[in-house]
């Protein structure tokens, strides 16, 4: 039922099954209406004190017993209520002071003091940034001309790296070229060699035929 049971209507049915001593929040809730405190009274549906000049000087509790009315009352009221007992008695800001101070109400919250900041420490000037009366020039100069000899022989394996993969490109692409040629050479010597073949049927099939006749 969280959040719901934190709802003053919720906590103030819990409370009336017990005494009012047995709810310290109640007693601090009165004593907060009594200073006029504009947070609390704006939990309470009338307040008959909103325009009023003046406080209440003394607050007391009622104990009632409310019950449901039927679904089709006559005045259309949702619950009766029949008065059982006083609650609490009538109490003003003087005597609950001590109440408050002795149960911790009136402790003053404690203020968190700041937080020092930590600065992070700064490194002298002279590591990152260039002193123009301590700086090298003849190391500033090997530096570049260091830097231009990778930059070259850098560039240097980048091109030959790319000749030999075009140089292996092209053998690949000669190479199936003259396969295609040779494919292309024996595709056309098919029909010559059918023609051969037909004649040399031809005169076997007529030598038979002739040494047949002649064994006749």
């Amino acid at each position: 039922i969280s959040p719901y049971h934190y709802r003053l209507d919720w906590l103030m049915w819990f409370a009336a099954f017990e005494q009012y001593h047995q709810n310290p929040w109640f007693i601090n809730l009165v004593a907060k209406l009594l200073e006029g405190n504009s947070e609390v009274r704006k939990l309470i549906d009338y307040d008959p004190f909103t325009n009023a000049t003046r406080l209440p000087t003394y607050i007391r509790a009622q104990h009632y017993r409310y019950q449901y009315t039927p679904l089709l009352s006559e005045n259309n009221a949702v619950w009766n209520r029949k008065y059982l007992k006083p609650y609490m008695p009538p109490v003003s800001l003087p005597q609950l002071k001590e109440w408050r101070e002795t149960n911790g109400f009136l402790k003053e919250p404690k203020k968190e003091e700041p937080k020092e900041k930590k600065e992070k420490p700064k490194m002298p000037r002279k590591y990152w940034t260039f002193d123009r009366e301590n700086i090298s020039y003849p190391i500033v100069g090997l530096c570049l001309v260091l830097g231009l000899l990778v930059l070259r022989l850098f560039r240097r394996e980048m091109d030959m790296y790319y000749d030999s993969s075009m140089g292996n490109v092209d053998q690949e692409i000669q190479d199936l070229m003259s396969r295609a040629t040779e494919l292309d050479v024996s595709t056309s010597d098919v029909p010559a060699r059918a023609t051969v073949a037909r004649a040399t049927v031809e005169d076997l099939t007529k030598d038979c035929l002739d040494n047949k006749e002649k064994t006749e």
